[in-house]
C-alpha cells in the first residue's frame, strides 16, 4: 500500500473536454450549446482557482480524492443503504452441502482464515494481468467495520484487530470470541459445536427485530440509534456488533431460484439484515450461503478475491459433513447472548419492518445463468466489457426509444488507496449502433461496424479511468472545494450537462 503511486489529478481542460464530450449524447442542441457555454465560463473564472485547491490537497496527501470520495458518495447520503447502495455475493450454482450449521462453520472459519491472512502480511499483492499490482488497502476495512448512522451525516467506525464475531439467529445475538486461548483460530469443527449450541438455544424463541430499523433512510435510523444507545445495555451489545470482525446470520429461508437466492442476500425479510455491518455472511437452512455488504469502506475488487477464497477454500465430505478433525475440540471461551432493553421501540421497529418489505416489493431484481459468455464474445474479437455495455446500450434503446446516463465502475487500485473511477459507455457512437442495429436497412457488416467503434469509445475511457485520468471523479472534486463554507456551486454543477449525468 505505502508503496503505491499517488493518485493523480487530471488537468482541467482535458476533463471539461471528456465531460462535453460524455454529455453529448443526453442533451438536446440547445442544451449543449448552452453547456458549452457554461463550460468555457467555468475554465475561464472559478476552475482554475478550484483547480489550484485541488493542486493544494494533492500536495497534502497521496490520494487527494480519497476523503472527498467517502464523504460525498456515501457518508452523507440520506437514503436507506438497502439495496441503494449494499452489494450482496451468492455461492456455487451447487451447494457442497445442505445443512446450515456445516456450512456456516465452514466459511465463518474461511473468512477469518482471509482476515488472519492480510493481517499477518501474508496476502500476496493481487497484479492485474499478472503485472501491475493493485493497492491492498481496502481490506483493512473489509472485517471490523461499521457504518453509525448520523443526522445528516454519517461515519465509519473501524476495528481492526476485532477478537470476536457475532452469530445472528432467529432475531438472538450471540458473541463468539475468534481465537482459542493459545492464540489459534478457532476451526471450523469448534465453530460448528458454537453454531450448534447457538442454534439449541433460539429454537422457538423469537427475539428482536431490530436490525429492521437499519433499513430505514438515514436520519431517520440516526435519531433511533441516538435513543436506543441512551441504554447502558443497548449501548454494550451495540458496541460487541460495532466491534465485531462481521456478523455470521442464520437464515430460516431456503431459496431455491438464483433470483430468489439474490433476492435472500439482497434484502432478506426486512428484519434479519444488519445493513450497517460491512460484512455479513448469510447462511440459508437449506445451505445457500451468501454475503450483504455495506458498500462505503471498499469495493466490489476487495470482496472479489475474499469471496472467492472463502468458497475455494470451504470443503465437505461426500455427504455434506465437515470433514474428519484428528485435533481434539478445545474448551473455548464460552458464547455469550447479548442482551437488548427495546421496550419503548416495538413501535418503531415493526413499522421500519414494513416499510422495508414495502420498498423490497418494488425491487425488481433478477439473477440467470447466460448460456453466453466472454468466450463467444472473445471469438468475435471484441472486448467483452464493451460488447456487454453496448448490449446494455440497446436493451435500453429498444425499451424505452431513448438514451440515458449509464454507470459503469472502473478500478483504480493501482494508485494509493485507489477505489473507483466512472465509465460512461453511453457515446455519440453507441448512439450510431443502436440506431443502425435495428435499421433494416443498413447492411450487416455497416452495424458490426458501427458496434466496433462504440465499443472502442468504451474501451479508450475505461483506459482513461483506469489510469486516474477520467471524468467524473475529477468534476467531483471540484464541486466539493466549490461547497466549502457553504458556497452557491459554480454555474457548470448547476447546467443541464451535470443534472444529466445523474440517475432518472
Amino acid at each position: 500500500t505505502d508503496a503505491m503511486p499517488p493518485l493523480p489529478l487530471p488537468d482541467l481542460r482535458s476533463t471539461i473536454d471528456k465531460y462535453l464530450v460524455s454529455v453529448q449524447p443526453l442533451l438536446s442542441e440547445e442544451q449543449m450549446a448552452t453547456t458549452r457555454e457554461v463550460a468555457e465560463r467555468f475554465l475561464k473564472n472559478e476552475g482554475p482557482v478550484l483547480q489550484r485547491s485541488l493542486e493544494m490537497l494533492r500536495c497534502q496527501t497521496r490520494n487527494w480524492l480519497e476523503n472527498i470520495w467517502i464523504k460525498l458518495a456515501y457518508m452523507k447520503g440520506r437514503s436507506r443503504v438497502a439495496v441503494n447502495s449494499n452489494v450482496y455475493c451468492i455461492g456455487q450454482l451447487t451447494r457442497p452441502t445442505q445443512s446450515r450449521k456445516n456450512r456456516a462453520a465452514m466459511m465463518t472459519y474461511t473468512s477469518l482464515e482471509f482476515m488472519t491472512l492480510y493481517q499477518k502480511n501474508k496476502l500476496p499483492c493481487f497484479k492485474t494481468m499478472g503485472m501491475v499490482p493493485m493497492c491492498n488497502s481496502g481490506y483493512s476495512y473489509a472485517f471490523g467495520t461499521y457504518r453509525i448512522p448520523g443526522v445528516g451525516e454519517d461515519s465509519l467506525r473501524n476495528t481492526p484487530d476485532s477478537q470476536h464475531v457475532v452469530i445472528m439467529c432467529n432475531g438472538h445475538y450471540y458473541k463468539a470470541s475468534i481465537y482459542a486461548e493459545d492464540g489459534s483460530l478457532v476451526t471450523a469443527h469448534e465453530w460448528l459445536e458454537r453454531i450448534t449450541y447457538i442454534e439449541e438455544q433460539s429454537a422457538g424463541d423469537d427475539g428482536t427485530e431490530v436490525a429492521a430499523l437499519t433499513g430505514q433512510d438515514r436520519d431517520t435510523w440516526a435519531k433511533q440509534y441516538a435513543g436506543i444507545r441512551e441504554s447502558s445495555v443497548n449501548s454494550a451489545t451495540l458496541d460487541d456488533i460495532e466491534t465485531s470482525a462481521f456478523l455470521v446470520v442464520l437464515d430460516d429461508s431456503s431459496p431455491t431460484s438464483l433470483t430468489d437466492v439474490g433476492n435472500c442476500f439482497m434484502m432478506g425479510d426486512g428484519s434479519n439484515r444488519n445493513f450497517d455491518k460491512t460484512y455479513s455472511l448469510i447462511v440459508c437452512a437449506n445451505g445457500e450461503v451468501g454475503t450483504n455488504i455495506e458498500h462505503a469502506p471498499c469495493d466490489a475488487t476487495i470482496w472479489a478475491r475474499i469471496w472467492e477464497y472463502c468458497l475455494h477454500h470451504e470443503c465437505y465430505t461426500e455427504d455434506g459433513e465437515l470433514p474428519k478433525s484428528e485435533k481434539e475440540l478445545r474448551r473455548l471461551p464460552g458464547v455469550i447472548k447479548l442482551p437488548w432493553e427495546l421496550s419503548g421501540f416495538k413501535e418503531e421497529i415493526a413499522a421500519a419492518k414494513q416499510e422495508n418489505l414495502a420498498f423490497f416489493a418494488t425491487v425488481d431484481n433478477g439473477v440467470k445463468r447466460m448460456q453466453f459468455g466472454k468466450g463467444a464474445m472473445k471469438k468475435l474479437r471484441v472486448s467483452p466489457d464493451g460488447f456487454t455495455q453496448m448490449v446494455i446500450q440497446l436493451a435500453y434503446y429498444r425499451l424505452h426509444q431513448r438514451f440515458t446516463m449509464t454507470y459503469e465502475s472502473a478500478s483504480t487500485r493501482m494508485f494509493h488507496h485507489g477505489r473507483t473511477e466512472t465509465i460512461r459507455p453511453l457515446s455519440m457512437a453507441s448512439v450510431e449502433f443502436c440506431k443502425t442495429m435495428d435499421d433494416p436497412d443498413v447492411r450487416r457488416e455497416l452495424v458490426a461496424s458501427s458496434l466496433r467503434k462504440a465499443i472502442k469509445v468504451q474501451t479508450d475511457r475505461k483506459l482513461d479511468a483506469v489510469a486516474g485520468l477520467g471524468v467524473d471523479r475529477h468534476l467531483i472534486g471540484l464541486y466539493a472545494v466549490s461547497m466549502q463554507g457553504g458556497s452557491t456551486p459554480p454555474e457548470l454543477f448547476r447546467d443541464p450537462g451535470w443534472s444529466s449525468l445523474k440517475f432518472d
